[in-house]
This record gives structure tokens, sequence and C-alpha cells, in this order.
């Protein structure tokens, strides 16, 4: 490792043990937190002698001297850029800076809560425990490692059991602080038989440069069906590391479409487990680069029982 990736990572798993040792969530989330972070320390900074990391040079990102992320909401939020879906065409749920705001989510049906306050026992508490570390691990990737350990925020949304969603759920995640890591959590859990879709968008409000350590986990029980389009346009200063794991039940069938037009450096890590018979997966995806920008994208299908169908 560089010294200032050795700099980076002392600082953000000091940032760990303060929030490991100053909050109340409930204790298996503090266990989680714990072991995420004992394997960022066996695990070390990516580099590129590292076959998954060969092609990702991170010097760019690792010359910038990172602040570790704030637990505490930074207000009042920026307003919103110009958006790819006005709010009388999907239900919107913001996490700024990876804080969930709240105003508006309300309005989606079905279910969506802070990550927040799930993991300090809230009513949404066993809607984590169904997503949570159930599809990401971070015994392999030290990314998902560190998002783990320095797990604060972000959202959380259920699709109720045969529920047929005609309005998508529209995710927007704004970066506005300066020089700061984010590490939200999105979390979606489709019970079974339903069916919607979930646009999730990466854009910048104000400020940068910014680093966003994302990690989503996303499970289809039994005959879900999901839609998941991911469009990510932030600005040329913004550094995006973003890892989606998905678990799939029986029949279930998932949708990926992902479409990355912004960033300086832009990483995508989808890993899908299919978990039962009759699973499918299919991943679209289109980038656009010019300039020093860099895209990269890493897939991993799992077919962990016979008789389930990925398509790339």
């Amino acid at each position: 490792m560089s010294a200032a990736s050795e700099r980076l990572l002392e600082r953000f798993g000091a940032a760990a043990g303060e929030i490991a040792a100053a909050d109340d969530e409930v204790a298996w989330v503090a266990e989680l937190r714990r072991s995420a972070a004992g394997h960022l320390e066996a695990l070390g900074w990516p580099h590129r002698k590292l076959e998954a990391w060969r092609h990702t040079p991170l010097a760019p990102l690792e010359r910038i001297d990172w602040a570790a992320p704030l637990v505490a909401p930074a207000a009042p939020p920026p307003t919103l850029p110009p958006l790819l879906l006005d709010e009388d065409a999907a239900d919107r749920v913001v996490v700024m800076d990876g804080r969930f705001v709240r105003p508006g989510a309300e309005r989606v049906a079905g279910g969506v809560a802070s990550v927040a306050e799930a993991r300090r026992g809230g009513a949404a508490e066993p809607l984590l425990r169904d997503v949570l570390g159930r599809a990401a691990d971070a015994k392999a990737d030290a990314f998902v490692a560190l998002g783990t350990a320095l797990l604060d925020d972000g959202a959380l949304i259920e699709i109720p059991r045969d529920h047929d969603r005609e309005r998508p759920v529209h995710v927007v995640f704004a970066r506005s602080d300066e020089q700061r890591l984010a590490c939200p959590r999105l979390g979606i859990v489709a019970r079974a038989g339903s069916r919607a879709t979930v646009v999730v968008e990466h854009v910048t409000a104000a400020g940068g440069p910014h680093f966003t350590d994302l990690i989503a986990e996303v499970v289809l029980e039994a005959n879900a069906r999901l839609d998941l389009v991911i469009v990510q346009h932030e600005d040329d200063r913004s550094f995006l590391v973003s890892q989606l794991a998905t678990r799939q039940a029986r029949d279930s069938r998932l949708a990926v479409h992902t479409l990355t037009v912004g960033g300086r450096l832009v990483r995508n890590g989808l890993g899908a487990t299919l978990a039962d018979e009759g699973a499918e997966i299919d991943l679209r995806g289109l980038f656009v680069g010019h300039g020093s920008r860099h895209v990269d994208n890493h897939t991993l299908a799992d077919h962990a029982m016979p008789h389930t169908t990925s398509r790339e």
C-alpha cells in the first residue's frame, strides 16, 4: 500500500471505532460492524497488484486527504439539481451525503425507512435484518468491509407481498460536502409475488470533490419481479465505488440496467447469487467516458442452484 492509502485506512478505521464506541445500535448490528472492521484490517486497501483491481487506478483518489464520514446530519441540505424523474412521476427518497432525508419519503407505498433508525432498534429493524449482510460479503471486498465498518445511514425499501407497484421508487444519492467520504447503504426487499421498479440516481448537489462508498443489497423472495435502473451522473470531481449484491429465491426475476455518464472514477461491482431454481437475472449496461474519466465494471453471477439463468 502507498503511504496515502495507509493514512486513509488508519483514519477510517479510527472513525469506525469511534462509531462503535459511541452509538446505541442493536447488538447484532454492532457485531456486524466489528466483524467488518476486522475484515478491513485483514484485507487492507485495494491496489493494482490484486487481480480484481488491476485495471482500477486508485492513485487519483488517494491523493486527496479525505475526511471520515459525518455521523451527525449536516443542515440544511442544499437544493437538488434537475433529476430524471419528477415527483409526480415517481415516489422519491433522498439520501444526502450518506444521510436519509425524511421529507416526502412517507409517500412511498409499501415501506421506506432510515437505516440509522432501524439499526438503533426502530420499527424497521426486522426489515434491516432481512437485508443487511444477506448478500454483500465484507470478507471478500475491502470497500464492502469499509462501508459496513462505517455503517451509519441510508434507505430501506420494502415491496409488500403480492403488491404490483405501478409508480417507480426513485432513490436519489446526492453529494454536497467537501473532501469527505460517505458510506450510504441501500437495502431493497421484494416480498414474494411482488412487482416493482426502483430507479437509483447519483447526482452532485454542491461542493466537491466527493468520495462515495455505496453498498446496495437487494433480496428477492419467491416469484418476485424487480427492475432496478441505476443512473450515475455525478460531476467530474466525484469518486464512486458502488457494490450491488443481490440474492434471489425460486422463480424470481431481476433486471439491472446501469447507465454511467459522469464521475471522475466510477467502480461498479455487481455480485448476484441465484439461490434457488428458476431464478433469473438480466444485466445490461452502458457507459460513456471522455478525457481522463475512468469507468470500471465487474460482474459475478453465482449459480448456486441448478436451473438458474443469467444474461449479460
